[in-house]
């Protein structure tokens, strides 16, 4: 018997075509080409982050995605998604098909994607007819990225209107009382923006209405969604769009000067490197101009760039200007683009440039305090009812996962007392991630080490659970940070014996919180004893409180032991009594761990490579007792130092002197000197000189890391590790990046992100010295950094840990050049 198959057509024309590409093509990166216009099929597979589906990049900018049949309206974070397959590609009928489906809902899909001249076909063919109860409910849906249509025009049929800045008026009741979404219009053509011709895109649909929704109802980060239902036992053709947008004849991308929005040290190397359009032929001429304090100009430098090459989608070419090494501002002018403005000073990094990490972003980021800055609260004293015990063989949200087994002498939603103290919240959300946590202080221990960072412009009163910004209390406030850490995580020893994976909020109504964190919950502690089902209701010591994740794995375990052991060396002459339960508690793990097999609990935030995490618990043990047992510890781990050591050998570094062993130093310096090799290669690959691996999530993070471990291993062996490997990763993070030139540090440099993902994105606002992971990549070649928008986590989200390793790559440079 023949399946009747439901065709879902969809026509995209280009209005203006180029003399290159007289029509769109498919070219080796399975992407349908002209220039200035990309269409992607499934090259992405990340739609609760607004990339995947059918996406179009039209003048270098991503303006839609998520092309695919979608049960709802606007979808959430958490709603269905089908299941797709890998796409085929049928390069001489220049055509691309993708299945999927949802497989509990008995739809199944294929969608074809093929090229016709100037126009792309897309059907999608379902196996069989929609089942009754999901009619009116399946449709195809086409989201626009929001920022660049707010305040631009729409025209649906004989209606017009302005995308909304903000949501308007979406929501309303049905029959049912139950609460459904109402379109900013219906009609069967839609013209996008047609005042602005590179974002102008006309949609018309030849059967079924096209229906324009603001998706931000329900969630705040949703995008603008063009959707077309599919009929009643439609069976071919149901939906047909044509699609047509404007391409401007012969465009070209104008350069941009990719450099560090801060500025460099007179002694390091300064190379400004230009980002291409790949039709741009010929290279212009570079100038470097001084701005002299009466506001007249001066040429100081002047060169063509030396061509580098194709890297992802743009050209490149490199303006080396190392021997300027006059103090003063400056700007590079090319071919009539202008950067911002820049330093060179060999005081560069000496202020204003990790000064507001320390001295904002992590007291803001300080729970279980109330934290004030001059006339403003960041937030009130929140979460002081920490925590109950997560229920048993429960999968959690965001990676959070409890065993059959508590692995504590607590209850299921029982409270667990002294929870309720130090840590940060992780990110742009509220929990308390053990593993980052550990991280955090680890790194931020390290930093005070190696640098003595004494500054001092935030009062902690640790007692009174309250923090004061630009308020000096005679204490280094990188110390008071590392000591607020300590305590949260000796309180998962004091409370089960073992570090416990972290803490979360029960409800995605409290995870996507938007707010002041005080609000979260209502701080009052939960007693299960007066609810018989624990469940959140509206009065006071509901249950909202959060919950803790209790099981132990090993190599958590010595995570925490590396940051217990190196903050106790740092906190011995500030607070004693802590610095010495410390120790304490780090070798009572390290002696327990020792003599047990590994215990491995999987799940969210635990790290992996557990005998990474146990070398560098011995490493810092060692630093902090000189104890033999620990050398002897290390000594007998070498073969799992050579073979993870881009992540041990920078710890073993510091100690591999005072390990006395030949065949130790031996086999070590073989496999430093090959992971030397590796990185000179890494960094060749790249314009940027970095080891830039482009994936979904920004790199900046991993860089900073990376940054971080390349300072001790050249302060060990500088004729191996240059001291520009870590320059380098500092310009990249700063600006120098492919497809944006945006700081990735909040408030740091001429030109930064201050539209992030913090806990004030509601606001379209940032936190001073919050650090972005940075530009992400739109597979195949497409780097993007989205601005301003604060709703994509996988670019501008901050999490706590790559603020501790921005924060020491910032003072490791500054002490290299300055010795």
């Amino acid at each position: 018997m023949l399946i009747k198959r439901i065709q879902f057509i969809i026509f995209i024309f280009v209005t203006t075509i180029t003399p290159i590409y007289p029509q769109l093509v498919l070219n080796d990166n399975a992407t349908f080409t002209q220039r200035g216009l990309s269409v992607l099929v499934f090259n992405n597979h990340y739609p609760e982050g607004h990339q995947g589906g059918v996406e179009i990049i039209l003048h270098d900018e991503r303006i839609a995605t998520n092309g695919d049949l979608r049960l709802e309206p606007t979808p959430g974070q958490w709603d269905p998604l089908p299941t797709i397959k890998d796409p085929v590609t049928d390069r001489k009928n220049k055509s691309i098909q993708v299945s999927g489906e949802y497989s509990d809902l008995d739809i199944s899909y294929t969608i074809r994607v093929k090229a016709k001249d100037e126009h792309i076909l897309i059907s999608v063919d379902l196996a069989q007819a929609l089942p009754l109860q999901w009619v009116g409910k399946v449709g195809f849906n086409l989201e626009l990225f929001p920022a660049l249509y707010f305040g631009k025009t729409w025209h649906m049929d004989a209606s017009s209107g302005i995308f909304p800045r903000q949501l308007n008026s979406a929501a309303q009741l049905n029959r049912s009382k139950n609460i459904t979404i109402a379109p900013l219009a219906v009609g069967q053509r839609l013209s996008i923006a047609p005042e602005s011709p590179l974002q102008h895109l006309l949609i018309e649909s030849r059967q079924s209405e096209l229906a324009l929704y603001d998706g931000r109802e329900p969630d705040n980060n949703g995008w603008f969604i063009i959707r077309s239902l599919v009929p009643a036992g439609a069976t071919e053709n149901a939906i047909e769009w044509i699609i047509s947008p404007r391409v401007k004849k012969g465009w070209q991308r104008d350069p941009v000067i990719l450099l560090s929005q801060v500025g460099y040290h007179p002694d390091q190397e300064k190379v400004a490197i230009i980002e291409l359009d790949v039709y741009a032929e010929k290279l212009g001429t570079a100038d470097i101009i001084q701005l002299l304090p009466d506001g007249r100009t001066k040429k100081v430098f002047s060169g063509v760039p030396k061509r580098w090459g194709r890297y992802l989608r743009y050209n490149y070419a490199t303006l080396d200007f190392s021997s300027i090494t006059e103090s003063g501002i400056f700007y590079v002018n090319y071919d009539g683009i202008w950067s911002s403005p820049f330093r060179i000073d060999k005081n560069i990094y000496l202020k204003d440039v990790w000064q507001p990490t320390l001295e904002t972003f992590f007291p803001v980021q300080m729970c279980h305090m109330e934290v004030r800055d001059r006339f403003r609260v960041w937030h009130g004293l929140c979460h002081m009812d920490d925590a109950l015990q997560a229920p048993t063989s429960h999968e959690h949200f965001d990676g959070y996962r409890q065993g059959d087994k508590t692995e504590s002498r607590y209850k299921a939603f029982e409270h667990i007392p002294d929870l309720n103290q130090g840590g940060w919240h992780d990110a742009g959300d509220y929990d308390l991630a053990t593993g980052g946590q550990a991280q955090t202080v680890y790194t931020l221990a390290l930093a005070f080490e190696a640098f003595n960072v004494t500054i001092d412009q935030t009062t902690v009163v640790q007692e009174d659970n309250f923090v004061a910004l630009h308020q000096p209390d005679g204490q280094p406030d990188m110390l008071q940070q590392i000591e607020h850490g300590v305590r949260y995580l000796l309180a998962g020893y004091r409370s089960t014996g073992h570090a416990i994976i972290g803490i979360i909020c029960p409800t995605l109504q409290q995870y996507v919180h938007l707010g002041d964190a005080m609000s979260m919950t209502d701080n009052q502690v939960y007693d299960a004893s007066e609810d018989v089902l624990p469940a959140p209701n509206y009065r006071r010591g509901r249950m909202d409180d959060r919950w803790a994740f209790t099981n132990r794995d090993s190599g958590l375990e010595y995570r925490v032991v590396a940051a217990l052991a190196a903050a106790s060396q740092v906190l011995r002459k500030y607070n004693s009594d802590l610095a010495s339960e410390c120790q304490k508690t780090a070798e009572t793990i390290w002696s327990f761990e020792s003599r047990q097999n590994p215990v491995r609990h999987l799940a969210a935030y635990v790290p992996r490579n557990l005998f990474a995490e146990k070398v560098l618990a011995a490493v810092e043990l060692f630093k902090l007792t000189k104890n033999a047992r620990y050398r002897t510890a290390l000594v007998e781990l070498l073969p799992e130092i050579r073979e993870s050591i881009s992540a041990t050998g920078w710890a073993v570094a510091q100690v591999f002197a005072e390990l006395h062993d030949d065949t130790f130093d031996h086999d070590f310096f073989k496999a430093i000197r090959k992971y030397n090799e590796e990185i000179k290669k890494q960094n060749s690959e790249n314009p940027f000189g970095v080891p830039y691996q482009p994936r979904i999530w920004g790199a900046g993070w991993s860089m900073q890391n990376y940054a971080m471990k390349q300072y001790f291993l050249h302060k060990a062996f500088p004729e191996l590790f240059d001291r520009e490997n870590i320059f380098r990763v500092i310009h990249f993070v700063l600006g120098c990046h492919p497809g944006s030139h945006t700081s990735f540090v909040s408030g740091v440099g001429s030109r930064s992100l201050t539209t992030a993902y913090g806990a004030n994105r509601a606001d379209y606002s940032y936190i001073p010295g919050g650090v972005a992971s940075g530009t992400a990549l739109i597979q195949p070649d497409f780097p993007e950094l989205k601005e301003p928008w604060p709703f994509l986590w996988q670019q501008s989200e901050y999490v706590m840990n790559g603020a501790a390793s921005y924060l020491f790559c910032i003072l490791a440079a500054n002490k290299l050049l300055s010795e």
